[in-house]
């Protein structure tokens, strides 16, 4: 069970210096939008995978005593990740309930896309004049968009990038439900009784959705029983679940609508 979302800002970062690409004997003395490009993008998050973008950790929510208890009591996820994805082993080589803390609690800042200059077969000897950058970064409470959005327009203009042109395209808000909210006891009751076993809690996805209106504006608690495992490959074209895990769902779902029934 998974009792919140993180929230999302993305924006595509554009860098243009000239009319028209040039022919690189010109290097010397015309500038190249990849490398201005991958400057900018280095002003932003360390080897270390800090974010450097003065005030970003801020607005940043510690998690409550209920929140760490209910990590405390998660399996350690790293090797089936790791294994999944084919590695050696995960960034900074997290695991344990270090894993479990980075993945679900911390934000991110993730280059997503880059475009520039010639990417074609063979070479071609041309330095290009524009280049484009689409960047994420995902939120946690109680990091607003806007204001991130904000702070990454600031860090850009103070560290001498006031030429690349930032656009968003969309941004979605963090939430979190209580793990000791009524809603959420009533949930873990009916999983018991279909699944048998006690319910392991999530505080939150480490995933985005439109939670928000829900949790925060509405006050309505909320909580995904979803079906996905490690090798459900998400947003893949071969994505998928196990028939086994659907079907049990679907008899949670029947069972805490009882439940609300019997209320």
């Amino acid at each position: 069970m998974t009792l919140g979302v993180k929230g999302l800002l993305y924006v595509e970062l554009t860098v243009e210096v000239a009319a028209r690409d040039s022919h690189s004997q010109w290097a010397t003395v015309v500038p190249n939008a990849a490398w201005r490009l991958a400057w900018a993008l280095a002003s932003l998050k360390g080897p270390d995978e800090r974010i450097y973008v003065a005030g970003f950790y801020d607005a940043v929510r510690p998690p409550t005593p209920e929140e760490d208890a209910a990590l405390a009591r998660l399996p350690d996820e790293s090797a089936e990740t790791a294994r999944s994805l084919d590695m050696p082993a995960l960034l900074m080589n997290v695991q344990g309930p270090d894993y479990s803390r980075r993945h679900l609690l911390e934000p991110t800042c993730t280059i997503d896309g880059l475009s520039s200059g010639y990417e074609g077969g063979g070479a071609k000897t041309v330095p290009p004049a524009k280049a484009l950058a689409k960047i994420e970064f995902r939120l946690v409470p109680d990091q607003g968009s806007a204001r991130v959005a904000t702070l990454l327009r600031k860090h850009l203009d103070d560290h001498g990038f006031s030429d690349v042109r930032m656009r968003v395209i969309s941004g979605v808000e963090p939430a979190r439900t209580p793990p000791d909210a009524p809603f959420i006891r009533v949930i873990e009751e009916a999983g018991r009784e279909v699944y048998g076993v006690d319910p392991l809690i999530y505080p939150t996805m480490a995933g985005t959705g439109p939670l928000h209106a829900f949790i925060t504006e509405l006050g309505v608690d909320s909580a995904d029983c979803g079906v996905g495992y490690p090798d459900s490959r998400i947003h893949a074209p071969d994505e998928s679940i196990r028939i086994d895990d659907m079907r049990r769902n679907i008899h949670h779902l029947a069972a805490i609508i009882q439940r609300f029934g019997a209320g």
